[in-house]
């Protein structure tokens, strides 16, 4: 007999979860907290409505953040250098993301 679901799932009373009322900035700090990679998205019943992941997180951080002091400068992308993100910029970009919603923002089931 192979493993079942139940074998290799974290146990409903270890998993985090989140709503999608939740802002994006508490699911970063969920996921920093706990290290997971994703978040499974849940209503007020505990029902299933999606899942918001590490990736989608970056995603939502990091395209703004690479034009963070760049708006009239055109930089190639051959130039790392449009990557740099001050701890001040994060916490900025952070900040901004307390009005974005986790259901606004699930991850797409393709790229999980």
């Amino acid at each position: 007999m192979g493993l079942t679901c139940f074998d290799v799932m974290v146990s409903p009373e270890v998993q985090n979860t989140i709503h999608p009322d939740e802002s994006v900035a508490k699911a970063f700090n969920v996921i920093k907290r706990s290290r997971a990679r994703f978040l499974p998205v849940v209503d007020e019943n505990g029902k299933y409505v999606g899942v918001f992941t590490a990736p989608t997180l970056l995603k939502l951080i990091l395209p703004k953040a690479a034009l963070i002091g760049l708006e009239h400068t055109r930089v190639p992308l051959s130039s790392l250098g449009f990557m740099s993100l001050s701890l001040e910029d994060f916490h900025a970009r952070l900040k901004q993301l307390q009005s974005e919603k986790v259901g606004d923002n699930l991850s797409n089931p393709d790229n999980i």
